[in-house]
């Protein structure tokens, strides 16, 4: 992929994923079993409180909002006609999904920060996602899809179908690549590249994208045991860099 990354970007990305991956990488690896292998320590620690978190806020957003409160926001823009679920608690007025294409259109919401839109003022969400969004604590229910491996815990986050939709449309780099890796079979994550670097520094929606088709491509079990065991540290570590690089 020809895309051209800040050097504090390029830097972390390097660091992370390596210059030189490990024989097994890239779609090879996350189509094996090493990949669940890998992750399935890390599930097996999460599984209980993540699910525990889900139906707990899952029951509160139920008493007091008095609708459903658990979701299927999955879709299937797929040549196959592949379906891929994404359990949420729902954190949006009721007619969200038809304000989202209006809200695409706005400047504002196209700028991201680790791959989420949350820093952006969005109208459509209610007073209980304001506090569970930022905390991710609406997608909990998402640990379900890990476990039956529609979902993998390290891999690009689910966009919407509104969304899908906008970025299928864009046939430029990073785009295609992107969508050309989900034919080919890649699988959606519950972490992801951007959203670890977006914790230190601004990530623009063609630096997120761009850095998941680098993931697709450079994906190891290496890369992804630094991503599952020291996420805290390193986001502290490009949070510190960035922020002497705005001095």
């Amino acid at each position: 992929m020809d895309y051209q990354f800040s050097t504090e970007h390029e830097l972390f990305l390097s660091n992370i994923l390596g210059n030189i991956p490990p024989k097994i990488h890239g779609e090879k690896y996350l189509r094996s079993r090493m990949k669940r292998m890998v992750e399935a320590p890390f599930l097996a620690t999460a599984f209980t409180p993540a699910a525990s978190v889900a139906l707990l806020f899952g029951a509160i957003v139920l008493l007091a909002e008095k609708r459903k409160s658990i979701r299927d926001f999955g879709h299937n823009i797929h040549p196959d006609n592949v379906f891929t679920p994404k359990f949420k608690i729902v954190t949006m007025c009721e007619e969200a999904e038809l304000q989202e294409g209006k809200l695409a259109n706005d400047a504002g919401f196209k700028t991201i920060r680790g791959f989420n839109r949350d820093n952006f003022n969005d109208p459509r969400v209610t007073r209980l996602g304001k506090i569970l969004r930022p905390l991710r604590l609406d997608e909990t229910p998402q640990i379900f899809n890990v476990v039956s491996g529609k979902v993998d815990l390290i891999g690009p986050r689910m966009f919407s179908k509104t969304e899908m939709e906008w970025v299928m449309n864009q046939n430029v780099t990073p785009y295609k690549e992107f969508v050309d890796h989900l034919y080919g079979g890649s699988r959606y994550g519950l972490y992801c590249l951007p959203e670890l670097i977006g914790k230190g520094c601004s990530v623009s929606l063609d630096d997120a994208v761009a850095m998941n088709v680098r993931y697709f491509e450079k994906a190891s079990w290496l890369a992804d045991l630094k991503m599952l065991t020291l996420p805290y540290v390193l986001s502290l570590y490009i949070k510190d860099f960035c922020h002497k690089n705005d001095k």
